[in-house]
């Protein structure tokens, strides 16, 4: 489960926050639906950060120093990321219909 672990590279993610908040909120709409789905789901953000910890240049670059973006496949949400010493932080989790403020 997110907030601080590791992943099979051994490389740490650190979410933040509101990012987190907004992850677990996520889960919990789409546990409403359909609870089989959120383990799916889960599964394709871990994989996602997987590759990102792996291979951090992936994303696209954003609008603040540092600060890439990576848009999780089949899951219809973004993540803002950097990477800090080995760590990948997830900065921002949102739905990519949702306009950018």
């Amino acid at each position: 489960m997110p907030g601080k672990n590791r992943l099979q590279n051994n490389r740490r993610v650190e979410w933040a926050l509101p990012a987190l908040q907004s992850y677990h909120g996520t889960l919990q709409r789409i546990a409403e639906q359909d609870v089989l789905t959120v383990a799916l789901f889960e599964q394709r953000v871990m994989h996602a950060l997987s590759l990102l910890a792996s291979q951090p240049g992936m994303g696209t670059p954003g609008t603040r120093a540092g600060v890439r973006s990576f848009a999780v496949p089949n899951t219809g949400h973004t993540l803002e990321y950097r990477m800090q010493d080995d760590i990948l932080r997830v900065t921002r989790w949102y739905r990519q219909r949702r306009k950018r403020p």
